[in-house]
């Protein structure tokens, strides 16, 4: 398989993820926008370039990793939902209005991991398929077989909603098979469905869904009706109902054609007619209606009752019958499309059928041609899960006209995929009923197609009757059926050819045929018995290592009991050491705390102490530098006093002899000199010499109490 397409197929399955576990509250575009976010990291990573010069180098990055084309219009939109996203506290990612952009280097939320889950997940299918290819002893083909037939259901889908033409020419019916041999096994399954999921998913790149369109008519077509009934697969029945309850939620009304009563009535009476004899048809065609009858172990008389009762049971599914039809008859009857389906239909009375149901549908439409899936409000549902004469011939004439506009006809399965995508809010159950009908229709009508067409069944079965019916028994024919519905017969119309012209070599290649069918069935149980003896042998060995490990398991619960015993004996120790020390720490705390507080009070005691200290030592300072003032004042009181004496003795003044001696003005020199030259020097000194202030400081006697503590 192509890289690419493993690529798309691990994308669908991480796309089926994402939707499942994100509210698409930005649209249906949010799904796509983990990829880009991985798709910028590795552009950054591999490119080291921090923008582009258009949004397409983006693009080829994206096709790369995923392997799916993304318009860079729809990029463009993803990128700026991005930008407002993550350009917060500040702008990282910018995107212009000419296609380029610019993003600076920052992380995304990582899928690596889911990825990788991913990847495992396509890699268990691949093997799975492969297998499976063995087992049924089909020649080896590539498992992208199985990818391509998935998406040929989204091609079909797009058909209606972006006019896409349908490229994927895969009908593979081996893988078709496939599909169904996955429904034993649940996981196999799940992982096919994400596949069909996330394939479908890929629609919203070029289809933006708007509101339902609520008014809707659907016109119900034969098969349609028959597989409502349970006439059919039990598949196609659940894909009908399904559809209607859906419908019904959004106001859509159903209606049948009095036609089509009658042709499904025509129908039922011919099945009726040939119970017994369309035992090849019954076994080769799933969707036969003596096929549902055998399952629901219904006779003829039983099919005609349901046949009377047609028009209560649609009455109990809301379905209303159309009578008046005559106008539009009158017009299909001169259609092209009439003239058309008279050369591919199995009678004219069907092919009127289907030209009437398409000029109702024009009709209801107002005679417009409508290219936009929303606007139309009228559809001819048809289950293609059948197998009715040139159904695929029906289907591609009604495409064929004109792509661009869209068709009467829509299949019961697309119109639910349709309605899946333009309503996101659909829960994750009923989206996994939708993918499983889609899976279902899908396989069914891949493996339908490749079966002989019912005429030359029918034809094989009259000449049966008449050349060989009583040599075969009934294992032989079911062996036939089996053979034909397997298709391991080539030319079915050979084999009614020789039926005419030579009996005994028709007889021959029968019996021939059911010996290379017994043969094939018994190699196929060869290849089962050989992989069941493998899963035997792998059971043994298994069993072995197990009784092996459950031995080591022994041993290894002793050694943790052991060490369990040794654990708590550990524990208890270190909880006793664990108390001691808790102890020890409390008590250490204990005394590093008292003696905190005994340290802080002495800290407080000191500061207290110096502060007087300093008090004690400004108080003596100033009265030490004050005392020469007081020599001053006594020194002054003293010469005052004596002038004042000897003018009052008269010692100074009348003794002129005294007045003029030297006497005065030398007690004045000395006065002056004792004064000036020792009382305001030392004043002098004390006050404004640090050295002489500092010594006193230093030999003045501090009192026991204003000394720290230790």
């Amino acid at each position: 398989m192509s890289t690419k397409t493993q690529n798309r197929a691990i994308t669908y399955s991480l796309l089926a993820h994402i939707n499942s576990s994100r509210t698409l509250s930005g649209g249906p575009l949010d799904i796509f926008a983990p990829l880009v976010k991985k798709a910028l990291h590795v552009f950054l990573a591999e490119r080291k370039n921090t923008g582009a010069e258009n949004l397409s180098e983006l693009a080829e990055v994206i096709s790369e990793l995923y392997g799916i084309n993304m318009p860079t219009p729809v990029l463009s939109t993803i990128l700026r939902r991005i930008a407002q996203e993550t350009n917060e506290p500040e702008r990282r990612l910018t995107v212009y209005s000419d296609g380029s952009f610019h993003i600076k280097q920052f992380s995304f939320e990582d899928y690596d991991e889911e990825i990788s889950r991913c990847h495992d997940s396509y890699k268990q299918l691949e093997n799975k398929f492969n297998n499976f290819c063995y087992l049924f002893g089909y020649a080896e083909r590539p498992y992208s077989s199985v990818v391509d037939l998935i998406e040929k259901n989204r091609a079909s889908v797009s058909r209606y909603l972006t006019h896409e033409t349908d490229d994927i020419q895969s009908s593979d019916v081996i893988a078709a098979e496939f599909i169904n041999y996955c429904k034993k096994d649940p996981v196999s399954y799940d992982q096919l469905r994400n596949l069909y999921l996330g394939s479908m998913l890929t629609c919203y790149l070029g289809y933006n869904p708007s509101e339902a369109r609520m008014s809707v008519t659907l016109l119900l077509d034969t098969n349609f009706v028959v597989s409502l009934l349970d006439l059919n697969t039990p598949e196609s029945t659940m894909t009908c109902r399904m559809l209607l309850d859906v419908c019904r939620n959004l106001g859509y009304t159903f209606h049948v054609m009095s036609d089509t009563i009658d042709e499904i009535r025509a129908l039922f009476s011919a099945k009726a007619s040939t119970f017994e004899s369309n035992y090849l048809s019954k076994a080769i065609y799933k969707e036969d209606i003596l096929n549902a009858c055998s399952r629901r172990k219904l006779n003829a008389a039983d099919l005609l009752r349901v046949s009377d009762n047609l028009e209560n049971s649609l009455g109990s599914y809301g379905i209303s019958i159309i009578k008046d039809l005559s106008k539009q008859r009158n017009k299909a009857k001169f259609s092209k499309e009439y003239e058309q389906f008279r050369t591919i239909r199995r009678s004219q009375s069907a092919a009127l059928h289907d030209a009437l149901a398409i000029q109702y549908v024009r009709d209801f439409r107002g005679g417009k041609r409508i290219q936009r899936f929303e606007d139309v409000n009228c559809w001819f549902v048809n289950n293609t899960i059948s197998h009715y004469e040139d159904e695929k011939h029906r289907d591609s004439l009604v495409f064929s006209s004109d792509n661009s506009y869209q068709p009467e006809f829509i299949k019961a399965d697309d119109l639910l995929s349709i309605i899946w995508l333009s309503s996101p809010g659909i829960d994750i159950e009923q989206a996994n009923s939708i993918a499983e009908i889609g899976l279902t229709s899908l396989a069914a009508y891949t493996i339908s197609q490749s079966l002989p067409r019912k005429r030359v069944i029918r034809e094989l079965e009259e000449n049966i009757e008449k050349y060989s019916k009583e040599d075969l028994t009934d294992r032989d024919i079911v062996l036939l059926s089996s053979r034909i519905a397997s298709r391991q017969i080539d030319d079915i119309e050979g084999l009614n050819a020789l039926a005419n012209t030579d009996s005994t070599r028709f007889n021959s290649s029968l019996t021939s045929e059911i010996d290379k069918e017994i043969q094939r069935q018994e190699a196929i149980q060869e290849h089962y018995q050989k992989m069941e003896a493998d899963i035997q042998e792998v059971k043994k060995n298994f069993k072995s290592l197990e009784s092996a490990i459950q031995g080591n398991r022994q041993q290894l619960k002793e050694k943790e009991d052991t060490i369990q015993k040794l654990s708590k004996e550990k524990t208890e120790l270190e909880d006793s050491s664990s108390k001691r020390l808790s102890e020890s720490e409390n008590k250490y705390k204990a005394e590093q705390e008292k003696s905190q507080q005994l340290q802080s009070t002495i800290i407080a005691e000191n500061e207290r102490r110096q502060l007087q200290k300093g008090k004690y030592i400004d108080k003596k300072l100033k009265k030490w530098q004050n005392r020469p003032i007081l020599g001053i004042v006594i020194f002054l009181l003293v010469l005052v006093g004596g002038v004042l004496w000897m003018i009052r003795t008269g010692f100074i003044g009348e003794d002129q002899a005294f007045n003029n001696s030297v006497i005065i003005p030398v007690l004045i020199s000395l006065a002056s000199f004792f004064l000036d030259g020792y009382l305001i020097k030392l004043l002098f000194e004390r006050k404004n010499n640090p050295e002489l202030i500092e010594y006193f400081k230093k030999n003045l006697c501090i009192p026991e109490e204003f000394l720290p503590l230790e």
